[in-house]
């Protein structure tokens, strides 16, 4: 230490003052520390003296650069620090000094967490609680965060976790745990939540199986991916009808007819005018029906139409019933709408049947008749009627809220036409609304190629080809539609989306309506909860947010996402199944252009497809383009079936059955014509589209339905 001094002159004259300078002295020493491979060890000294204090850190006598603080911490250790010593020396102008050595230990007894069991996938029925499990090992403490769908779930911070009650959209959610301490984390894979409808699951009710019309049966346990080839699987038999179908036979389990025998039963309509009810496991007695209805008497001079009453041959020899029922599971009631030419006279009348015999219900059938005030193409002093001889019910009928919902457009563009939509009740079967789609225009017909209005459980949803736009005299052609529920007679539209380029569409009578609607509902919080997916004869595949689907504007359309050139054209519906578009498409005209059934992967973080197709098949389809149905039991064991009807316009023209993996359109699993002479899937129809429940798969065609399965 350096005492500070006092000097005087020899004369007795003035002192001068030197200052004191303290030299440093360590008060605390660096303690030793212990901590665990991946952790970082903290040294600290304290010391007194002169400021300003100088302090290098060093390790096994070897300064660490930039450690000049009254403490150090280390970086992240290792195995190789254990047993290094570490030292601080503390200087200021007067003098250095250097701390006595800590004792880095570094134990190897942490470890990061391991999962032992992964969460499993739950199924349970809508309503249900759903409850995932994960085992993990490494250093307590550990710590706990689920997601679902990517998303954290608040509050769930335990091993397990248990779902708030489950609804039908929670259905293919996938859930995902993190698993944390301070040596690191683990993420499980994804389990996946299947929920079913409480409701008999195998029933077929309605066209492409739901009101969203996804075209997806998930609650087949029957048919698999290991089982459908030519080896197991094949043609059963088949069952014969007066007329073609082309609408999709639909199926109905454990129906008790008159005399108490019960009957899984497959419903099917025909272009003669009858409706069938087989025992859907077997044919019956000679090939006969449990019941059949015709609504035609040439004896009484009651027949169906002819290709010359409607100026068109797209649906040939005869036009009789075009449009899938629909069928009430409640009341054991089908819906189905019959044309006729009755003594010259067109008709057109709603039938209500008894599931179980065929009988006609509720004071049933209707005649079909409607007009609205308009100034459009066939007005009659103000008043647009609507014409059964010229309006063509091709659209499915579809069943929501007690009311069953009818559109139409035309056959081969015949006009004066519009298009309509009407609902009638379900009891009553009375008209209790009324759409024209172009009153104060021309076309706009609700065409679908076999589809038809969907519904979320309160609102509709319709596409329109080419015709009149103009919101202000209330026409809407080429447009997606959102209406209310009809009150006292009338539909409201809620909202609307036309695309940017409609003159081009119009013009070029490219309809954006070819094509039916799919719905698709995401978990609440996702970028868009709500979607609509429909692709047309442009072959643009637009995904709209349902709850502004997005209007008309110049130059832009306001969707979520427009994707060009996914096909030649859609004259046909996508299916829907684990977050996967499937769509087929061609070209109608000569020489066409036939492509590939695509799949497209939905992101549900980013709320958007693909853009281009994530697996295609090999096999490539004409006009008209597949309708592809699937079947799964959850999100497992998805295939998706489609038929080839290239060759509906020739005499002896056989369609194809073809079935492939969902997960992969380019794995082939199965087709008809593996073993065409076994095999044989009839002659093929337009817009056909195969059912699928419990183990069979059911092709509609021209005077019959072929019945595939397992092999016996």
């Amino acid at each position: 230490m350096l005492l500070g001094l006092i000097a005087s002159s020899c004369g007795g004259g003035s002192s001068k003052t030197v200052n004191t300078v303290m030299a440093p002295a360590i008060t605390t020493q660096p303690a030793n520390q212990t901590v665990q491979t991946g952790q970082a060890a903290t040294f600290t000294v304290a010391a007194t003296g002169t400021a300003p204090l100088s302090y290098q850190w060093q390790k096994n006598g070897a300064a660490v650069a930039g450690a000049t603080s009254a403490s150090y911490t280390t970086p992240t250790t290792t195995s190789g620090d254990n047993g290094s010593q570490f030292n601080v020396v503390v200087s200021n102008s007067a003098q250095a000094v250097t701390s006595s050595n800590a004792v880095l230990t570094v134990t190897t007894g942490g470890s990061a967490p391991t999962i032992t069991t992964q969460p499993a996938s739950a199924t349970v029925t809508a309503g249900q609680t759903a409850i995932f499990t994960v085992v993990a090992s490494g250093t307590a403490p550990l710590s706990y965060q689920w997601s679902k769908n990517g998303s954290a779930i608040p509050g769930a911070a335990l091993a397990s976790y248990t779902t708030p009650a489950t609804a039908a959209l929670d259905n293919g959610s996938q859930f995902q745990v993190t698993v944390s301490n301070s040596v690191g984390n683990a993420t499980s894979n994804p389990a996946t939540l299947n929920v079913n409808s409480p409701t008999t699951s195998m029933n077929v009710l309605t066209y492409h199986n739901d009101s969203a019309r996804s075209g997806q049966n998930l609650n087949e346990t029957v048919l698999t991916p290991q089982n459908v080839n030519s080896s197991s699987f094949g043609k059963l038999f088949s069952v014969f009808v007066d007329g073609h179908v082309h609408t999709q036979p639909l199926y109905l389990a454990n129906v008790t007819i008159p005399g108490g025998s019960v009957h899984n039963i497959v419903y099917v309509a025909t272009e003669h005018d009858s409706v069938y009810a087989f025992d859907a496991d077997a044919p019956g007695a000679a090939g006969l029906p449990l019941w059949k209805v015709s609504f035609i008497s040439p004896a009484s001079g009651v027949t169906t139409l002819t290709t010359a009453d409607v100026s068109c041959t797209a649906i040939q020899p005869e036009v009789g019933i075009t449009g899938t029922p629909v069928i009430d599971p409640a009341t054991g009631t089908l819906y189905v709408v019959a044309r006729t030419k009755e003594n010259g006279t067109f008709v057109q009348r709603l039938h209500a049947l008894d599931v179980t015999t065929g009988a006609e219900k509720f004071g049933g059938p209707v005649l079909i008749q409607a007009s609205v005030a308009g100034t459009g193409a066939g007005t009659v002093a103000g008043t647009v009627n609507f014409d059964p001889q010229l309006e063509n019910q091709r659209a499915a009928l579809f069943l929501q809220n007690g009311l069953v919902y009818i559109g139409w457009a035309s056959l081969c563009d015949v006009t004066p036409f519009h298009g309509w939509l009407m609902a009638y009740d379900s009891q009553t079967l009375k008209q209790a609304g009324v759409l024209n789609t172009t009153p104060n225009g021309t076309d706009g017909g609700i065409w679908a190629s076999g589809s038809g209005p969907a519904g979320d459980g309160s609102l509709l949803f319709v596409a329109t080809g080419n015709g009149s736009f103009q919101v202000s005299s209330a026409s809407y052609g080429s447009s997606i539609l959102k209406l209310s529920e009809p009150t006292a007679g009338v539909f409201t539209i809620l909202d609307y989306f036309t695309p940017n380029n409609y003159s081009i569409l119009n013009a070029g009578d490219i309809d954006l309506g070819s094509g039916g609607v799919l719905l698709a509902d995401q978990p609440v919080g996702s970028p868009h909860e709500h979607l609509l997916f429909l692709c047309g004869k442009q072959g643009t595949l637009y995904v709209v947010d349902r709850d502004h689907l997005g209007e008309f504007n110049t130059g832009i359309d306001l969707v979520v996402q427009s994707i060009d050139g996914v096909n030649p054209g859609s004259w046909s519906s996508p299916a829907w199944w684990n977050n996967t578009l499937y769509l087929g498409g061609s070209a109608e005209r000569p020489p066409g252009d036939p492509d590939a059934l695509r799949a497209f992967t939905f992101d549900p973080i980013a709320g958007m497809l693909s853009t281009t197709s994530t697996s295609q098949s090999a096999v490539v389809f004409g006009y008209p383009p597949p309708t592809p149905s699937i079947s799964a039991n959850g999100a497992t064991n998805g295939i998706v079936w489609a038929m080839q009807e290239s060759t509906y316009q020739n005499n002896t023209g056989q369609a194809v059955l073809y079935a492939y993996d969902a997960t992969n359109l380019g794995n082939l699993l199965y087709s008809s014509s593996q073993n065409a002479a076994r095999d044989s899937a009839g002659l093929s129809v337009k817009f056909a589209v195969p059912t699928i429940a419990n183990g069979k798969v059911y092709v509609p065609g021209r005077n019959a339905v072929t019945v595939f399965g397992l092999l016996p």
